[in-house]
């Protein structure tokens, strides 16, 4: 009779222990399962969150390139508005000016065309300040003069090209190897005054010559718009 009961009882420790080996089993599997779903939270949380500051850092660098680039219009403004004032100079004074040079005795008659070396920007594009810095560099007088004394028909002259004006006086040196003369004008819209001075003779020469047309305007194609 004991035998027997001691047979059950073993049996029934096996059981137990198998029960609790498989219980055992399911909470670590619990455990392990609540462990991922854990790290796995933590991985989602983790990658919003670096999602969150490259999306703040993305509005950041636009927000910056946007008021760079406003700050750019700007400037860009505000020297179209230099270049179109300082073209109302040049165009103003630019055209043929025909008169007269006296020295002494003599009385040479004298031609003198003034034109811009480029023309106004006609594009609607938005330029880049470098490109406008460009024209206000470029922006120039193109000058040929000729001078004779009637009624005889020879006449000797030159051209020269890049002449800048002082735009607060209204003055112009016109001086260049190519020239047998070198003059200093004094410019308004209507008539040139002002003086000459031979290489060969340091006389100085009175000048006056009124304006009789204007000048075509220089003829430059406006720039491309990017991307073309």
């Amino acid at each position: 009779m004991l035998s027997a009961l001691s047979g059950c009882s073993g049996q029934d420790d096996s059981q137990v222990a198998e029960r609790a080996r498989l219980e055992g089993k399911a909470q670590a599997e619990e455990q392990l399962k609540k462990d991922r779903e854990l790290l796995d939270e933590q991985t989602r949380k983790q990658r919003e969150l670096q999602e969150e500051q490259i999306a703040k850092q993305r509005e950041l660098q636009d927000e910056q390139i946007k008021k760079e680039r406003g700050a750019t219009d700007a400037r860009a403004k505000e020297m179209e508005k230099s270049l179109a004032k300082l073209q109302d100079f040049y165009e103003d004074n630019s055209g043929v000016y025909e008169g007269s040079m006296t020295r002494g005795s003599d009385k040479f008659s004298i031609r003198i065309t003034l034109s811009p070396s480029i023309p106004r920007y006609s594009d609607s594009r938005t330029r880049m300040p470098s490109e406008i810095e460009a024209d206000l560099t470029a922006l120039a007088y193109n000058a040929q003069i000729v001078q004779w004394i009637p009624p005889s028909k020879d006449a000797v002259g030159c051209r020269i090209n890049g002449l800048k004006p002082n735009t607060k006086k209204g003055t112009l040196n016109v001086i260049s190897p190519d020239c047998p003369s070198g003059y200093s004008l004094v410019l308004n819209r209507t008539n040139i005054s002002g003086t000459a001075q031979s290489e060969t003779n340091p006389d100085a020469f009175d000048i006056y010559a009124e304006r009789t047309s204007k000048s075509a305007p220089a003829t430059k194609k406006p720039a491309k718009k990017a991307g073309n």
